[in-house]
């Protein structure tokens, strides 16, 4: 079943929040299931029919707020980086 744009941008907004509260309360088993439920998003957003895709109103903001919340988590996990690298020097993130 192929589901719409609107309904995968709509979840990826849902993970992309429990990404953010899991990276807060540095909860890495919360952040590493968020993180792969939006790789899964993502690859799902490679089979929709983008021909006929309306710009809603709708859209238009779950496609805001997903790029606000992305900014978040991106600065969260690098100022965490940034202090893990300072409390433990000499040893880098494990990064993919």
């Amino acid at each position: 079943m192929e589901r719409s744009l609107n309904s995968i941008i709509a979840e990826s907004v849902r993970a992309a929040k429990v990404q953010l509260e899991a990276a807060r309360c540095m909860d890495r088993p919360a952040l590493t299931a968020a993180t792969e439920r939006r790789q899964d998003l993502l690859f799902e957003l490679d089979f929709v029919d983008t021909a006929h895709i309306r710009m809603t109103d709708q859209l238009k903001q779950d496609l805001a707020e997903l790029k606000m919340l992305d900014m978040r988590l991106g600065k969260l996990l690098g100022a965490a980086t940034k202090i893990f690298e300072r409390l433990n020097p000499g040893h880098e993130a494990k990064t993919y």
